[in-house]
């Protein structure tokens, strides 16, 4: 460890290069805070969107509701350790930095660590969990949207265990050789490295299998173009989040491996997965952010067919409290009250393709059921019954 100005440096500069701890180089320090700040101002509207319709347009909350409110808390949790990180220096060189500042973001890198894990996890379920809600006919689609949520979590599970435990005692992981007491055992850690690879790999696989596992669902369904690439972009924009992991894939193995400037390297690292989570999280809100606009064009269309009063459409619109149900307001305006639907029926609206998602079963059973009527009926016409009903 050198010294310079009283300051003990947590670890040496490089050849040539004159530390300055009045006044470090801003690398990705004010770039760390902002973008922090950004995605909990962005996703934060996303998922109260997603609260609001389930609570007032479209209830009830469902199993995946729940985990995209977990999964916006971890990932407000991630972007309070990134700032915690910027508190004690991440985004400066490291060798601007003493030593009690480092250790500070060691602690704070630990805690980013920990959380990660589980923000990614439960982000790809919410995913994962609207996806086999709205493909639910599809029975492959549902098996392999459920194996993968399965196969993450014998993944994500045992890492954190060994996240927790990287070092013993614990305190190894953010207090450097040098700073420890004369005599004090050196703690035994795994190989940290290879735990921050690992998780990238898997992470950018699941992104990638996210992405991919509707496509084929979405390419069978018989509706426009226009209509299936809409589902497309709001099932796939976490092709972006697939991208971040990637990148993050290729700084770990150029970057993190070798890295010599650890409070620069992991802020950009972390920066990839403020990115991966947040994306993430704004997709698996999308669909019910669609019944808005989708239940504000219908009242107004309405509106606009019955002449309506200002004063009535927004009564209807307050919210549209109950518009699965008959209720009050539709009574007073003279509306015909929609039936209760299910679970499964409240997804496929939330994706506007209600009438795509219909099996093919289903459809040949209508035609069928069209054909016979038009038989029977040309049957009377000519005087005669079918063989089967003359048998009955």
């Amino acid at each position: 460890m050198q010294r310079r100005d009283n300051i003990t440096a947590a670890a040496p500069p490089p050849p040539g290069v004159t530390p300055n701890f009045a006044q470090p180089e801003d690398v990705l320090y004010t770039i760390n805070f902002v973008t922090q700040i950004a995605s909990m101002a962005l996703v934060t509207p996303f998922v109260a969107m997603r609260v609001l319709v389930k609570a007032y347009i479209s209830p009830p909350f469902l199993v995946e509701d729940y985990v995209c409110v977990l999964a916006w808390v971890l990932s407000t949790a991630y972007s309070v350790t990134a700032i915690l990180m910027y508190k004690f220096g991440g985004g400066y060189h490291v060798y601007e930095l003493s030593v009690e500042k480092y250790e500070g973001f060691l602690k704070a890198l630990y805690a980013d660590t920990l959380v990660y894990g589980l923000n990614a996890y439960f982000t790809k379920v919410a995913l994962l969990l609207v996806i086999a809600r709205v493909f639910n006919s599809f029975r492959k689609t549902r098996i392999i949207t459920f194996l993968l949520v399965g196969a993450m979590a014998f993944y994500y599970a045992p890492m954190l265990f060994l996240k927790m435990n990287v070092c013993r005692p614990i305190s190894g992981f953010w207090t450097p050789l040098a700073s420890m007491e004369p005599g004090a055992p050196a703690p035994v850690c795994l190989n940290q490295r290879a735990m921050f690879v690992a998780d990238t790999i898997i992470s950018a696989i699941t992104d990638t299998a996210v992405l991919i596992i509707p496509i084929p669902a979405t390419v069978s369904l018989r509706m426009p173009w226009q209509r299936r690439l809409k589902v497309w972009s709001m099932l796939g924009l976490g092709g972006v989040a697939t991208a971040a992991s990637i990148v993050r894939l290729v700084i770990v193995f150029t970057s993190i491996q070798e890295s010599e400037d650890q409070t620069v390297d992991f802020v950009r690292f972390n920066l990839l997965g403020t990115a991966e989570v947040g994306i993430g999280l704004i997709c698996a809100c999308l669909p019910a952010i669609n019944i808005v606009f989708a239940k504000t064009n219908e009242q107004s269309a309405h509106a606009e067919s019955e002449g309506s009063s200002p004063s009535a459409y927004f009564q209807r619109l307050k919210f549209l409290r109950g518009s699965r149900l008959q209720t009050a307001t539709d009574m007073s305006l003279g509306t015909r009250a929609r039936p209760t639907t299910t679970a499964n029926e409240d997804a496929i609206e939330m994706m506007g393709i209600e009438e795509e998602l219909q099996s093919d079963g289903t459809r040949e059973a209508q035609w069928a059921a069209a054909a016979g009527n038009r038989i029977v009926r040309g049957s009377r016409q000519l005087g005669t019954q079918p063989e089967a009903t003359r048998r009955s």
